[in-house]
């Protein structure tokens, strides 16, 4: 909407007939709002609305601004007050966690909306927060990786890009995977191999190695059968 005020005064555009043109455009919501909830007194405050600006020889002239008035009660209306807002986003941001790598591509997403609404996006201490939301294991793995990329026990993470911070979660989530893989595979193997050497000893009238703590398990469970 803001975007489409900007074309209509680059035109030259009256206030008015901006004003008139961005209504036209309403749908769903917006168009409800100002059918139902606006009286004819809203609606004309907004119309007439005029700012006060000083000149450069000190006059003070009045000039339509109802475009910017009506984009400002949009604003308060569905939104709120602004610094009302920015507390409740600093809330949130501060206990978004992501409960599983499974949902990083969540996680990822809704913080950057609520932190790129911030002037202070780029202070180390939400890039930090990024990494420290991540799953417990899984965000000391990646901090231990920031302090050999960048040689310091307390990397200055105002430094740090969320680009980089991003392709060292991917980096390490994808290491992380194959590592769970062959430890799957070993242990699947594992299991496997104890089956075929028990069927082998088996197979030459030899006893199945056991450890002792599994024959007093069996021993328990035929005891507590009886």
């Amino acid at each position: 909407m803001g975007m489409a005020k900007t074309a209509y005064k680059i035109r030259e555009w009256r206030e008015q007939v901006a004003f008139n043109m961005l209504i036209s455009g309403f749908t769903g919501q917006l168009k409800n709002w100002w059918d139902n909830s606006l009286s004819l007194e809203d609606r004309l405050k907004i119309l007439i609305y005029k700012t006060t600006f000083r000149q450069a020889d000190g006059t003070l002239t009045e000039v339509d601004d109802c475009c910017d008035y009506f984009l400002i009660t949009i604003g308060m209306y569905f939104v709120g007050n602004p610094r009302e807002e920015l507390s409740s986003q600093k809330i949130i941001l501060s206990n978004h966690i992501c409960p599983t790598l499974s949902d990083y591509r969540w996680y990822k997403d809704m913080f950057l909306t609520y932190v790129l609404r911030r002037q202070d996006c780029n202070a180390g201490f939400w890039k930090e927060k990024l990494i420290s939301g991540l799953p417990n294991l899984f965000s000391q793995r990646i901090f231990r990786k920031l302090k050999e990329y960048t040689g310091s026990e307390f990397p200055s993470y105002s430094e740090i890009t969320y680009g980089q911070l991003f392709a060292s979660v991917k980096e390490q989530g994808l290491a992380l995977c194959e590592e769970l893989k062959i430890q799957s595979k070993y242990s699947s193997e594992k299991r496997q191999s104890r089956r075929e050497l028990g069927c082998f000893c088996e197979a030459f009238g030899l006893e199945k190695v056991q450890a002792p703590s599994s024959k007093h398990k069996k021993q328990i469970k035929k005891f507590s059968r009886k």
